[in-house]
């Protein structure tokens, strides 16, 4: 069992929803094929941008804190 978070980094876990923005996917599309680049979801984006943070050094609480994960296996 993982060790217990401090009280101040504990966060309420929500349970999963629609997306903030229903025409997000839709602009995401379109911003690859204005961009010339091959069709992908935005989802996989989200991983290939903690990749990269990682590569660079980020360290792995700041990609979780920026990506909004509480699961460490996610990075």
């Amino acid at each position: 069992m993982p060790p217990a978070q401090p009280a101040a980094r504990r966060r309420k876990r929500q349970k999963p929803g629609p997306p903030t923005n229903p025409g997000a996917d839709q602009h995401w599309k379109e911003l690859l094929t204005e961009a010339g680049i091959r069709d992908s979801r935005l989802h996989d984006a989200r991983h290939t941008a903690a990749t990269v943070l990682r590569i660079l050094g980020v360290s792995q609480p700041m990609i979780m804190s920026v990506m909004d994960w509480s699961n460490p296996a996610m990075t």
